[in-house]
């Protein structure tokens, strides 16, 4: 044993790495965590969807060119699509429970959406217009999808997600 139970979370870019991160540990037979939290996370690198283009103008914080030039330069090598840097193309069986939240005025919405899309069983809570990484900010609704974190962590760590 490895020490005791843990929830992985990321935001962002950190997001798409955990969503990664745990599809190869299952694939590796390592031990998964509790939960999942992935905070406004970049599961595609691709950046190509067109409702993307369409809520550039709102987004405060990101471009569709640079996040696509972050995504190259993330890649190297590897295809943009393939799932160790585009986890959105990967496999999501047999991972533990996750909390997801999403920004109306963030292009990365669209990864958020088509996850819950492709997954039904993901907690998917999106606030229409709000910035990339709101829930790490100090609005008030931050505040209470930091609450929200807080108790998935526990009830996870403590088995007890349903």
């Amino acid at each position: 044993d490895h020490g005791g139970p843990f929830v992985l979370a990321g935001d962002s870019a950190g997001g798409g790495l955990a969503a990664a991160v745990v599809q190869q540990a299952r694939d590796e037979g390592l031990r998964l965590p509790e939960g999942i939290v992935l905070i406004c996370p970049w599961l595609d690198i691709a950046v190509s969807q067109p409702e993307q283009r369409a809520i550039e103008p709102r987004d405060s914080i990101l471009t569709v060119a640079g996040t696509q030039e972050a995504g190259r330069l993330y890649a190297r090598d590897l295809p943009i699509d393939d799932p160790r840097v585009s986890p959105i193309h990967g496999n999501w069986d047999g991972l533990p429970p996750i909390l997801m939240f999403g920004g109306g005025d963030d292009i990365l919405v669209s990864d958020a959406r088509r996850l819950k899309a492709k997954l039904p069983s993901v907690r998917y809570v999106e606030e229409a217009g709000l910035m990339h990484d709101w829930p790490i900010f100090f609005l008030r609704e931050s505040r209470a999808a930091q609450a929200e974190i807080a108790e998935f962590a526990r009830k996870a760590i403590h088995g007890s997600l349903a």
